[in-house]
């Protein structure tokens, strides 16, 4: 029986049971052999109560050579590694392992997976460990929504595209993503909208120092004062529904939206691979219907105060003429107004039949419609073909046209 439990005994263990049977002896206190073994005291006198009862059999735990009942079958094993190394490739442990049960029927704990993939070398142990001070939540959900776009090649498809999502800071829930093809006024202003229109008016948005964002325009490097500035459309359509528009001053400063994007940088790019998801149309509806409702119930938190800050959306307000493009054209003398390379005809209205010469405020909406206003009243229209400019002929081109017609004489005339 000696010899059993001798060699059920690791070195470790014969080492803790003649340091404890010295202590039984008395010729070492406990406080002795706490620091001889490297544990604390209170794990000494139990050491002690065990050895005295059971003698060196009180080391040996009393599973130590059964099978754990939780054992995982080899079969499983082998599958588990296959599909990480093929179908699963670069996803990281927990993700694994949530795809494992939702996708797979293979329900495991998280550090069971970490320990298979592990032993087959197919991880390896990372010391990912950062000194952080963040700053405290918001306590409200509305208080401050994080805005920002992520510029990446999300498909797989050797192309970057743009990735604009915003986050409620007080919640860590995802109120916003979508891809684009472009980081744009328009593109930005509709996450905006979208949000005003499902939540309500938040307190304020924080976002980076981008041109739709602010303009910062500077004098000569003569010049130490900083010239007066016009809003950008972004800032002119927050301060018309009441938003404060707060510019971070680094990345670091963004850190929920950025640690967002390190997280669907991870997951997201691995889901749109598993699910062969390649086009900006087909990744907007996995985005709303399955991913974000998804993230939101594993990552978001509930707010301190249960009391959301956003504020209602009056009814008579219009969203679609607060975020939109915002210009002035003068009405030519045919009724007319030129923007960005396209004529639009205005018709006489009850309150005026001409509006040669008048100044109508031109609205592009977000769906890419043109919406004239005058005196806050939209005014009928209809685009025209713009008219043709006549174009300038060299005069040694049209000196040689007229000789080949015959015709010097006209030229000769017009000279007088």
């Amino acid at each position: 029986m000696k010899q059993v439990i001798h060699q059920l005994i690791s070195m470790d263990e014969a080492r803790k049971f003649s340091v404890i049977k010295e202590l039984i002896d008395g010729y070492i206190t406990v406080k002795e052999a706490a620091e001889f073994l490297s544990i604390s005291e209170r794990w000494v006198i139990a050491l002690k109560k065990r050895i005295s009862e059971n003698g060196p059999s009180g080391l040996i735990h009393g599973n130590r050579g059964r099978s754990p009942v939780n054992m995982v079958p080899e079969v499983t094993i082998e599958y588990i590694k296959s599909l990480y190394q093929n179908k699963y490739a670069g996803f990281n442990v927990s993700h694994f392992t949530e795809m494992l049960k939702d996708q797979e029927g293979i329900n495991i704990s998280r550090e069971t997976v970490r320990k298979i993939l592990l032993s087959s070398g197919l991880i390896s142990r990372t010391n990912k460990s950062k000194h952080r001070c963040r700053r405290e939540r918001m306590s409200k959900e509305g208080m401050l929504i994080q805005m920002d776009t992520s510029i990446h090649d999300w498909f797989g498809q050797g192309e970057n595209c743009c990735l604009i999502a915003a986050i409620d800071d007080a919640t860590s829930k995802v109120l916003y993503a979508s891809f684009s093809h472009r980081d744009t006024t328009i593109t930005n202003m509709k996450a905006i909208k979208e949000i005003v229109s499902s939540k309500g008016i938040p307190i304020a948005f924080y976002v980076d120092r981008a041109s739709h964002f602010f303009t910062t325009r500077h004098g000569g490097t003569h010049v130490n004062i900083k010239e007066e500035q016009e809003d950008t459309q972004i800032q002119r359509a927050c301060k018309e529904i009441g938003i404060n528009i707060i510019g971070a001053l680094s990345p670091q400063a963004k850190g929920r939206i950025e640690r967002l994007f390190e997280t669907f940088q991870d997951r997201l790019v691995n889901e749109l691979k598993i699910y062969n998801i390649h086009s900006i149309e087909e990744g907007n509806k996995f985005l709303s219907e399955v991913f974000i409702p998804k993230h939101n119930d594993k990552f978001a938190v509930e707010p301190e105060i249960n009391e959301p800050a956003y504020r209602q959306v009056l009814s008579e307000l219009d969203l679609n003429t607060i975020f939109c493009i915002k210009d002035t054209r003068k009405v030519m003398s045919d009724n007319t107004i030129s923007y960005e390379g396209r004529s639009f005809q205005i018709f006489p209205s009850r309150d005026r039949i001409s509006y040669v010469r008048a100044e109508v405020e031109v609205q592009e909406w977000i769906d890419g419609s043109i919406h004239l206003y005058y005196d806050g009243q939209e005014l009928k229209i209809k685009e025209v073909e713009p008219k043709k400019r006549a174009k300038k002929v060299d005069p040694e081109i049209e000196l040689e046209l007229l000789r080949k017609e015959g015709k010097e004489d006209l030229l000769l005339v017009s000279s007088y």
